[in-house]
C-alpha cells in the first residue's frame, strides 16, 4: 500500500478489521483512524481507498453506508487510475446498489494481470462473476453466454473449491430468480434459455465442489 511509513499501522488495522466476523471493536478502531487518516493526506488515493474500505466493513451492518464507500473507492480510482483495489470493491458496492452498468465499466477496466502477479487470480474472478451475473441483469443475453462461458472455464483450472475461491452464490440467486420469472430486461424467451444456460454450466462446477448438485435443482 502506498503510504508513508508512518501510516503503515493503518495496514495492521485494516487487516485486524477485515478478519472480524461481524464488526466490532477492531473496526470501530479502523473506522477512527481511517477518518484520522484521510484528514492528513486529503489528496491521498490510498487514504480514500483505506476509508471506503472501512466503510464498506462497516455496511455489513449498515447498508446505508454503501454509497460513502463507494464514492471514497471512486474518489481514489480519480486520483490514481490504475487502483484495482479500488475498481475490484467499486464494482462490488456498485453491484448492492442495483447500478450494473457501473458494475461492467468498472469491471472492463479491471487488470487480471495486476491481481495474478500479486497471487490473487481468484479476486478478478469473483469481480468476473459480478460482472456475469450484471450482463444478464441488463438483458444483454448473448454477453452473459460468452461472459459465463469464460468464467466456468476459469474455475476449472482450479483443481477443486477451497477457502479462496468462492462459491458463485451470485450465479445461484441469479438462477433461482430466471426460473421464478425474474429479470425483466430480459424476454420470456430470453430468460428462460438463460436459465437452462446457466444450469447447465453451472453443473460443470459440480465436480469440483464448488456447487452441489442439489442447488441446480428447480
Amino acid at each position: 500500500m502506498d503510504l508513508p511509513e508512518a501510516e503503515w499501522p493503518i495496514i495492521d488495522l485494516l487487516d485486524a478489521a477485515d478478519e472480524e466476523q461481524t464488526p466490532g471493536p477492531r473496526l470501530h478502531a479502523f473506522m477512527t483512524e481511517s477518518a484520522a487518516l484521510l484528514e492528513r493526506l486529503p489528496g491521498s488515493a490510498e487514504a480514500h481507498f483505506v476509508r471506503g474500505y472501512a466503510l464498506f466493513l462497516a455496511s455489513r451492518r449498515e447498508s446505508a453506508l454503501v454509497p460513502g464507500a463507494l464514492e471514497e473507492m471512486v474518489t481514489a480510482m480519480r486520483l490514481r487510475s490504475g487502483h484495482h483495489w479500488a475498481r475490484y470493491n467499486a464494482i462490488i458496492l456498485s453491484h448492492e446498489l442495483g447500478d450494473h452498468s457501473a458494475v461492467i465499466a468498472h469491471f472492463l477496466g479491471l487488470d487480471r494481470d495486476f491481481f495474478a502477479e500479486d497471487g490473487k487470480d481468484w479476486r478478478y474472478l469473483v469481480a468476473w462473476e459480478y460482472a456475469v451475473d450484471s450482463w444478464a441483469r441488463l438483458g444483454q443475453a448473448d454477453r452473459f453466454a460468452a461472459e459465463l462461458a469464460g468464467l466456468v472455464r476459469a474455475y476449472q483450472h482450479y483443481a477443486d473449491s477451497d477457502e479462496i475461491l468462492h462459491k458463485p452464490e451470485n450465479l445461484l440467486r441469479l438462477l433461482a430468480e430466471l426460473r421464478a420469472g425474474g429479470v425483466e430486461t430480459l424476454t420470456p424467451a430470453a430468460r428462460d434459455s438463460c436459465a437452462r444456460l446457466l444450469a447447465a454450466r453451472l453443473a460443470l462446477l459440480v465436480p469440483g465442489s464448488w456447487i452441489r448438485e442439489d442447488e441446480l435443482r428447480p
